[in-house]
């Protein structure tokens, strides 16, 4: 009995430590955002490209890394780096189409653009995408990049829906995913709302 309760007293001591931990890591991400901002500016100045491997390089080279883990994670900053010195919604190229009397806009292309793209736009940092069926890989990684945590849940009735692969009309948003060609519509009306309140992939 007294070595459950040592117990639950060590967890909640680490707790803490680890939620002033993530307060620190937070901190940090949020200067790193800042930078990375700041950077865009400039390199869109110069006329650079976002994507600078040789930078990368050079960061990975100044950095030790005790396991694959801590790899990945440079890995993944590199990429929300990358996002964030990128406008996103306002540079996409959108068609504009009228179905059932309603405003969409839509983004076509492969289904891996598509895919993450869709991700990318109907995320938001913070941010939670409920769904009951598994993602494809593209979309996963494009909602993981935005900022969004999927959880498999029902979701919450604020939560914006996208119908995935349904075969019916619908005045919701919706990703048509397609080998020879994959769409990813959304309400003219709706598009605000995007990367402000969560997700619901249906």
């Amino acid at each position: 009995m007294i070595y459950f309760i040592e117990a639950q007293l060590e967890l909640n001591k680490l707790r803490e430590q680890m939620l002033i931990n993530t307060r620190e890591v937070i901190n940090v991400l949020n200067k790193r955002k800042e930078l990375s901002q700041s950077i865009g500016r400039l390199k869109s100045i110069l006329g650079i490209d976002v994507r600078d491997y040789q930078r990368e390089r050079e960061v990975l080279n100044n950095l030790e890394f005790d396991d694959v883990t801590s790899r990945a994670i440079v890995n993944l900053l590199f990429e929300l780096s990358i996002q964030s010195q990128r406008p996103l919604i306002s540079s996409i190229k959108w068609k504009e189409l009228r179905v059932l009397g309603k405003e969409f806009n839509i983004l076509t292309g492969s289904s891996d653009f598509v895919l993450i793209m869709a991700g990318l736009i109907a995320s938001k940092p913070g941010g939670v995408v409920y769904t009951l069926n598994p993602l494809p890989n593209m979309l996963e990684l494009g909602l993981i990049l935005g900022g969004s945590h999927i959880i498999n849940s029902e979701a919450e009735s604020s939560a914006i829906r996208i119908y995935y692969n349904k075969k019916i009309l619908h005045d919701n948003a919706f990703i048509f995913d397609d080998p020879k060609g994959s769409y990813f519509g959304v309400p003219a009306d709706s598009l605000k709302f995007f990367g402000k309140m969560d997700v619901a992939i249906i």
